[in-house]
């Protein structure tokens, strides 16, 4: 992507456990798997809001 930004953002431990585990699962542990579930609820969330 070329025009990128940086979202630097604290969270709970058990929160970002979940999600890391979940992002893994979704992509397949696959390299970027948190990047990419990230983007997509960012994503989910500006369209809901």
């Amino acid at each position: 992507m070329p025009n990128q930004k940086t979202l630097n953002v604290r969270i709970p431990i058990d929160l970002m456990d979940e999600f890391k585990e979940k992002a893994y699962k979704k992509h397949n542990y696959e390299k970027g798997a948190i990047k990419k579930a990230s983007m997509e609820a960012l994503k989910e969330w500006c369209e809901r809001n």
